[in-house]
């Protein structure tokens, strides 16, 4: 069984939490996405189609994007 972890006074989880990722502490981290590898992969239009995705949704929310290649 789970023991409850005791919480302090006023807790309430939909308040900010340090812990919590927003856009200023985080990044999205794209590597190295090459046509040969591609060419290899069963799904690789759904690799693509996500890391699509997920450009477009970091930079929506401002979440800044690194690149590898």
């Amino acid at each position: 069984p789970r023991r409850a972890v005791p919480r302090p006074p006023g807790w309430n989880p939909m308040t900010k939490n340090p812990r919590r990722l927003t856009a200023e502490n985080s990044a999205l981290l794209v590597v190295d996405i090459q046509d040969k590898l591609l060419a290899k992969m069963p799904r690789a239009d759904a690799l693509v189609r996500n890391a699509a995705f997920l450009l477009d949704a970091a930079a929506l929310l401002a979440v800044a994007v690194r690149a590898t290649e």
